[in-house]
Protein backbone atom coordinates (compact mmCIF):
# COMPACT_ATOMS: atom_id res chain seq x y z
CA UNK A 1 0.00 0.00 0.00
CA UNK A 2 1.26 3.29 -0.66
CA UNK A 3 1.45 6.26 1.88
CA UNK A 4 -0.59 9.22 1.70
CA UNK A 5 -0.63 12.72 3.32
CA UNK A 6 -4.45 12.67 2.56
CA UNK A 7 -7.67 10.76 2.13
CA UNK A 8 -8.88 9.48 -1.48
CA UNK A 9 -12.03 8.84 -0.06
CA UNK A 10 -13.03 11.40 1.32
CA UNK A 11 -9.54 13.96 1.49
CA UNK A 12 -9.71 14.08 5.44
CA UNK A 13 -5.83 15.00 6.72
CA UNK A 14 -4.12 11.97 8.17
CA UNK A 15 -2.20 12.27 11.13
CA UNK A 16 -0.32 9.26 10.60
CA UNK A 17 1.48 8.39 7.13
CA UNK A 18 1.29 4.48 7.98
CA UNK A 19 -2.34 4.17 8.89
CA UNK A 20 -3.67 1.73 7.18
CA UNK A 21 -7.46 3.05 7.27
CA UNK A 22 -8.76 6.65 6.93
CA UNK A 23 -10.20 7.76 10.96
CA UNK A 24 -12.32 10.32 9.56
CA UNK A 25 -14.40 7.26 6.93
CA UNK A 26 -12.62 4.42 7.35
CA UNK A 27 -11.90 3.40 3.95
CA UNK A 28 -8.57 1.73 3.11
CA UNK A 29 -5.88 4.38 1.95
CA UNK A 30 -4.57 1.96 -0.39
CA UNK A 31 -6.91 3.32 -3.32
CA UNK A 32 -8.42 -0.29 -4.68
CA UNK A 33 -7.43 -1.07 -8.39
CA UNK A 34 -10.06 -1.68 -11.42
CA UNK A 35 -9.91 -5.14 -10.87
CA UNK A 36 -10.25 -5.52 -7.46
CA UNK A 37 -13.25 -3.13 -7.93
CA UNK A 38 -14.52 -5.65 -10.99
CA UNK A 39 -14.14 -8.65 -8.81
CA UNK A 40 -16.40 -6.71 -6.23
CA UNK A 41 -19.19 -6.20 -8.29
CA UNK A 42 -18.87 -9.29 -10.45
CA UNK A 43 -21.85 -10.22 -8.35
CA UNK A 44 -24.34 -7.72 -9.87
CA UNK A 45 -23.27 -8.27 -13.29
CA UNK A 46 -23.67 -11.90 -12.77
CA UNK A 47 -27.67 -11.06 -12.01
CA UNK A 48 -27.82 -8.52 -14.75
CA UNK A 49 -26.88 -11.49 -17.06
CA UNK A 50 -29.23 -13.82 -16.00
CA UNK A 51 -31.99 -11.46 -16.21
CA UNK A 52 -31.15 -10.37 -20.01
CA UNK A 53 -30.77 -14.19 -21.04
CA UNK A 54 -34.42 -14.88 -19.39
CA UNK A 55 -36.22 -12.36 -21.24
CA UNK A 56 -34.97 -12.78 -24.34
CA UNK A 57 -35.94 -16.96 -23.94
CA UNK A 58 -39.53 -15.73 -23.07
CA UNK A 59 -39.74 -13.38 -26.25
CA UNK A 60 -38.39 -16.45 -28.06
CA UNK A 61 -40.62 -18.66 -27.11
CA UNK A 62 -43.72 -16.44 -27.07
CA UNK A 63 -42.71 -15.15 -30.78
CA UNK A 64 -41.10 -17.98 -32.11
CA UNK A 65 -43.68 -21.44 -31.09
CA UNK A 66 -47.22 -19.69 -33.04
CA UNK A 67 -44.66 -19.49 -36.38
CA UNK A 68 -44.16 -23.17 -35.67
CA UNK A 69 -47.20 -23.72 -35.14
CA UNK A 70 -48.61 -22.60 -38.44
CA UNK A 71 -46.00 -24.10 -40.16
CA UNK A 72 -46.91 -27.57 -38.53
CA UNK A 73 -47.54 -30.19 -41.10
CA UNK A 74 -50.40 -32.92 -41.11
CA UNK A 75 -49.46 -36.31 -42.39
CA UNK A 76 -52.27 -38.15 -43.51
CA UNK A 77 -52.13 -42.05 -44.01
CA UNK A 78 -52.09 -44.05 -47.34
CA UNK A 79 -52.63 -47.94 -47.71
CA UNK A 80 -50.50 -49.32 -50.72
CA UNK A 81 -52.31 -52.31 -52.37
CA UNK A 82 -49.49 -55.33 -52.62
CA UNK A 83 -49.70 -56.95 -56.37
CA UNK A 84 -51.05 -60.03 -54.47
CA UNK A 85 -54.34 -57.68 -53.65
CA UNK A 86 -53.21 -57.27 -49.79
CA UNK A 87 -52.87 -54.08 -48.32
CA UNK A 88 -49.31 -53.38 -47.13
CA UNK A 89 -48.38 -51.68 -44.03
CA UNK A 90 -50.07 -47.87 -44.01
CA UNK A 91 -47.27 -45.53 -45.01
CA UNK A 92 -47.53 -41.93 -44.00
CA UNK A 93 -46.95 -39.30 -46.29
CA UNK A 94 -46.84 -35.36 -45.54
CA UNK A 95 -49.36 -32.95 -46.77
CA UNK A 96 -49.21 -29.51 -46.67
CA UNK A 97 -51.86 -27.60 -44.47
CA UNK A 98 -52.32 -25.56 -47.56
CA UNK A 99 -53.07 -28.10 -50.07
CA UNK A 100 -56.54 -28.74 -47.82
CA UNK A 101 -57.98 -25.40 -47.66
CA UNK A 102 -60.91 -25.53 -49.21
CA UNK A 103 -60.73 -23.40 -52.63
CA UNK A 104 -62.77 -20.01 -52.90
CA UNK A 105 -64.44 -19.26 -55.77
CA UNK A 106 -65.41 -16.08 -56.26
CA UNK A 107 -69.02 -14.94 -57.04
CA UNK A 108 -69.10 -13.06 -59.95
CA UNK A 109 -71.01 -9.56 -59.87
CA UNK A 110 -74.62 -9.72 -60.16
CA UNK A 111 -76.00 -7.64 -63.17
CA UNK A 112 -77.08 -4.17 -62.36
CA UNK A 113 -80.16 -3.06 -64.01
CA UNK A 114 -80.56 -0.09 -66.98
CA UNK A 115 -81.84 2.69 -65.85
CA UNK A 116 -85.90 3.10 -67.33
CA UNK A 117 -85.96 6.56 -68.78
CA UNK A 118 -89.09 8.36 -66.79
CA UNK A 119 -91.37 9.69 -69.05
CA UNK A 120 -91.21 13.65 -69.70
CA UNK A 121 -93.99 15.14 -67.59
CA UNK A 122 -97.03 16.64 -70.00
CA UNK A 123 -96.99 20.24 -70.62
CA UNK A 124 -99.45 21.81 -68.23
CA UNK A 125 -102.15 24.53 -68.95
CA UNK A 126 -100.16 26.50 -66.01
CA UNK A 127 -98.12 28.99 -68.33
CA UNK A 128 -101.80 29.47 -70.93
CA UNK A 129 -103.65 30.10 -67.62
CA UNK A 130 -100.44 33.13 -66.78
CA UNK A 131 -101.14 34.16 -70.22
CA UNK A 132 -104.67 34.47 -70.77
CA UNK A 133 -104.71 36.53 -66.37
CA UNK A 134 -101.70 38.78 -67.36
CA UNK A 135 -104.11 39.90 -71.01
CA UNK A 136 -107.21 40.76 -68.62
CA UNK A 137 -104.80 43.12 -66.12
CA UNK A 138 -103.50 44.94 -68.94
CA UNK A 139 -106.96 44.74 -70.62
CA UNK A 140 -108.20 46.33 -67.51
CA UNK A 141 -105.24 48.34 -67.26
CA UNK A 142 -106.41 50.31 -70.93
CA UNK A 143 -109.92 50.64 -70.12
CA UNK A 144 -109.03 51.98 -66.81
CA UNK A 145 -106.72 55.04 -68.51
CA UNK A 146 -109.11 55.75 -71.32
CA UNK A 147 -112.41 56.00 -69.02
CA UNK A 148 -110.26 58.78 -66.19
CA UNK A 149 -108.77 60.33 -69.40
CA UNK A 150 -112.19 60.44 -71.13
CA UNK A 151 -115.04 60.10 -68.53
CA UNK A 152 -116.16 57.65 -70.67
CA UNK A 153 -117.63 54.02 -68.75
CA UNK A 154 -119.47 52.25 -71.69
CA UNK A 155 -116.28 50.10 -72.48
CA UNK A 156 -115.28 48.86 -68.50
CA UNK A 157 -118.13 45.91 -68.69
CA UNK A 158 -115.89 44.60 -71.27
CA UNK A 159 -112.92 43.92 -68.84
CA UNK A 160 -114.70 43.83 -65.28
CA UNK A 161 -117.39 42.90 -63.78
CA UNK A 162 -119.46 42.86 -60.48
CA UNK A 163 -117.76 45.08 -57.61
CA UNK A 164 -114.68 46.24 -59.77
CA UNK A 165 -117.23 47.62 -62.27
CA UNK A 166 -119.35 49.75 -59.78
CA UNK A 167 -116.52 50.89 -58.42
CA UNK A 168 -114.49 51.84 -61.67
CA UNK A 169 -117.59 53.80 -62.85
CA UNK A 170 -118.15 55.55 -59.37
CA UNK A 171 -114.54 56.56 -59.33
CA UNK A 172 -114.51 58.04 -62.85
CA UNK A 173 -118.16 59.77 -62.54
CA UNK A 174 -116.87 61.13 -59.42
CA UNK A 175 -113.46 62.78 -61.18
CA UNK A 176 -116.19 63.89 -63.84
CA UNK A 177 -118.22 65.54 -62.11
CA UNK A 178 -115.42 67.52 -60.26
CA UNK A 179 -114.50 68.77 -63.90
CA UNK A 180 -111.03 66.97 -63.84
CA UNK A 181 -109.31 64.30 -65.40
CA UNK A 182 -106.77 61.54 -64.98
CA UNK A 183 -103.66 60.68 -67.72
CA UNK A 184 -102.21 57.29 -66.74
CA UNK A 185 -98.90 55.63 -68.80
CA UNK A 186 -97.49 52.57 -67.46
CA UNK A 187 -93.59 53.16 -67.07
CA UNK A 188 -92.97 49.22 -66.56
CA UNK A 189 -94.65 46.73 -68.73
CA UNK A 190 -97.59 44.82 -65.88
CA UNK A 191 -96.44 41.40 -64.20
CA UNK A 192 -98.41 39.02 -62.31
CA UNK A 193 -98.01 36.43 -59.36
CA UNK A 194 -101.13 33.83 -59.57
CA UNK A 195 -102.04 33.40 -55.52
CA UNK A 196 -104.87 31.09 -56.08
CA UNK A 197 -107.10 28.59 -58.76
CA UNK A 198 -110.01 26.77 -58.66
CA UNK A 199 -111.53 24.55 -61.23
CA UNK A 200 -109.54 26.81 -63.85
CA UNK A 201 -112.17 29.52 -63.53
CA UNK A 202 -111.32 31.64 -60.83
CA UNK A 203 -108.34 32.71 -59.48
CA UNK A 204 -106.51 35.38 -57.41
CA UNK A 205 -103.55 37.31 -59.07
CA UNK A 206 -101.20 40.13 -57.50
CA UNK A 207 -100.77 42.49 -60.04
CA UNK A 208 -97.27 44.79 -59.75
CA UNK A 209 -97.27 47.66 -61.71
CA UNK A 210 -95.17 51.41 -62.07
CA UNK A 211 -97.38 54.55 -63.09
CA UNK A 212 -97.12 57.98 -63.76
CA UNK A 213 -100.11 60.12 -63.32
CA UNK A 214 -101.04 63.37 -63.44
CA UNK A 215 -104.45 64.97 -62.28
CA UNK A 216 -105.70 68.05 -64.21
CA UNK A 217 -108.70 69.97 -63.38
CA UNK A 218 -110.12 73.01 -65.21
CA UNK A 219 -107.16 72.42 -67.72
CA UNK A 220 -104.71 73.19 -65.12
CA UNK A 221 -102.23 70.55 -63.97
CA UNK A 222 -103.28 69.66 -60.00
CA UNK A 223 -100.92 67.16 -59.08
CA UNK A 224 -98.26 64.71 -61.03
CA UNK A 225 -96.61 61.69 -59.63
CA UNK A 226 -93.97 59.48 -61.64
CA UNK A 227 -93.02 56.17 -61.32
CA UNK A 228 -95.24 55.21 -58.53
CA UNK A 229 -94.61 51.08 -57.62
CA UNK A 230 -97.07 49.43 -56.08
CA UNK A 231 -99.03 45.41 -55.85
CA UNK A 232 -102.97 45.39 -56.30
CA UNK A 233 -104.68 41.91 -56.04
CA UNK A 234 -107.70 40.85 -58.02
CA UNK A 235 -110.16 38.18 -58.41
CA UNK A 236 -110.46 37.37 -61.69
CA UNK A 237 -113.37 34.95 -63.18
CA UNK A 238 -114.02 33.39 -66.51
CA UNK A 239 -117.42 34.51 -67.63
CA UNK A 240 -119.06 33.64 -70.96
CA UNK A 241 -115.37 32.59 -72.16
CA UNK A 242 -113.96 36.33 -71.04
CA UNK A 243 -111.75 36.70 -68.00
CA UNK A 244 -112.88 39.54 -66.10
CA UNK A 245 -111.89 41.10 -62.70
CA UNK A 246 -114.45 41.03 -60.54
CA UNK A 247 -112.89 42.47 -57.54
CA UNK A 248 -110.38 44.07 -56.03
CA UNK A 249 -108.48 43.26 -52.83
Amino acid sequence: MSNTVSCWQCGADLPDPEARFCPACGAALAKPTFWETFARRRGWLWTLLGVILVGASFFGLRWGLPRLRGRQVISTAATLVAPGGLPSAPVILPTDTAALAPTLTPRPPEPTAEPTAEPSPEPSATADLDALLLDAANRFQQAKADSQATGDTSRLGEVLAGDALARQIELVNQWKDQGCSWEITLDEPLTIRVLETRDGRWARIEVAKVETRRLTCGGELESATEGDAYTTTYVVEEIDGVWKITERE
